[in-house]
């Protein structure tokens, strides 16, 4: 197995691993994340999509009532059955904490499983306006740009 490092991405050092050999990639502060190379995904979209749930973990808290996908998230081995019954019961405390043990499980899932694609999946027919927030690109410089009055014209 190869270690990228915890300073990088593993971005860099992606097109040096053998093809089918699986990879840890330490980003930031997230949880080492596994990359395999044989699932076809390139690493920038599976890292993207998990760091889309981080930037918005709260959004999702606060708007997902996460029994409504449980089933499915079982069904699609991205839980197991502990997994459910630790999410439901905290569900009987708070919702919010149901959530935040339903996000941490799809967060710490292995990637090979394609936990991100399972997840959008069930939001995009019960929460499609989460399943955006997921799934929504990132913005380019060009996009966000703030026009100077040189940009603008005499117009």
């Amino acid at each position: 197995m190869y270690h990228l490092g915890d300073n990088k991405s593993g971005l860099e050092l992606f097109d040096n691993i053998p093809k089918g050999i699986s990879a840890v990639c330490k980003c930031g502060a997230a949880p080492m994340m596994k990359i395999y190379l044989h699932s076809g995904k390139e690493p920038q979209e599976t890292e993207r999509k998990f760091e889309k749930l981080r930037e918005n973990w709260t959004k999702i808290e606060d708007d997902l009532e996460p029994t409504y996908v449980l089933s499915y998230l079982f069904e699609k081995k991205i839980l197991d059955i502990d997994d459910t019954d630790v999410i439901r019961k905290a569900c009987a405390s708070s919702r919010k904490e149901g959530c935040y043990e339903l996000l941490e499980r799809v967060w710490r899932c292995s990637p090979e499983r394609d936990p991100m694609r399972h997840f959008c999946s069930v939001l995009r027919e019960k929460y499609p306006h989460l399943a955006e927030l997921l799934e929504s690109s990132p913005k380019t410089a060009d996009a966000t740009a703030v026009k100077t009055p040189d940009d603008i014209g005499d117009k």
